[in-house]
């Protein structure tokens, strides 16, 4: 993104910071701007993007690959990391009491160490 682009979405209060104030940029910072910056191009009008941006905590350091937009709603998710998938799906199959799902998991993940030539015992 071009420093005058960054300009205008901050001129606009589509940014939480001015980005001319800032050198070098936060991690954060430079977030926030590829994350809006993903919505101004897809070329939402800038009345639209407060509406999309209005239930979102500032400052918007989302990763763009991170953030799903129900456009029914217009709410925002932040999706899990496979870890995080995994772990919601086991926690909800032991509450589920799903003994059998979770027994066709265990059977993947032995067959998947086996492969690699570990054992359930192995030291990570």
């Amino acid at each position: 993104m071009e420093a005058h682009q960054a300009t205008a979405l901050q001129a606009a209060g589509l940014l939480s910071f001015d980005p001319n104030d800032f050198q070098p940029l936060t991690e954060a910072q430079v977030l926030e701007m590829d994350f809006v910056w993903a919505l101004h191009k897809s070329g939402c009008p800038t009345a639209f993007l407060d509406r999309l941006l209005s239930d979102l905590p500032k400052p918007y350091a989302y990763p763009v690959s991170e953030m799903h937009l129900d456009w029914k709603t217009l709410t925002w998710t932040r999706l899990l990391s496979p870890d995080e998938t995994v772990a919601k799906w086991v926690d909800n199959k032991l509450a589920a009491a799903d003994g059998v799902e979770l027994l066709r998991l265990a059977g993947k993940v032995q067959e998947a160490l086996a492969q690699l030539g570990l054992s359930p015992d192995s030291e990570p």
